[in-house]
């Protein structure tokens, strides 16, 4: 192998590792970058009963209620079923989502604080 195939393979591998590292930086973007993924992460992980990875996704006042939840054994969206689930951007910092929980009409609100979104439950 001549230097000039050596060299264009060093040039084809680096751009093979670059376009790796680009994919795994996209992969790894935050939860909380949008108030859809957020509220979609939040009912994903209440309907599946997984209270601890909801708190997360929620503010700080929500935790709160969502630790009484644990503690009581409650859990309203456990086994449900989520369908058509849409999200309307109120302002900049403020979000609502709608959606189908068991046949009946839901909505949850999405706050943007410190720069990410959080699901804020309203008591």
């Amino acid at each position: 192998m001549n230097t000039k195939q050596l060299f264009s393979m060093r040039k084809f591998l680096y751009l093979g590792v670059l376009m790796l590292m680009v994919a795994s930086i996209m992969s790894c973007r935050s939860s909380t970058e949008s108030p859809e993924k957020v509220i979609e992460g939040w009912l994903t992980h209440m309907t599946a009963n997984n209270i601890d990875k909801a708190m997360e996704l929620s503010t700080l006042e929500s935790q709160e209620l969502l630790k009484a939840w644990k503690t009581e054994d409650f859990n309203f969206y456990a086994g449900g079923v989520v369908e058509n689930f849409t999200v309307e951007l109120l302002s900049d910092t403020v979000a609502s989502g709608s959606f189908m929980l068991n046949g009946e009409l839901s909505e949850l609100q999405a706050v943007k604080k410190e720069g990410k979104w959080k699901v804020q439950l309203v008591k």
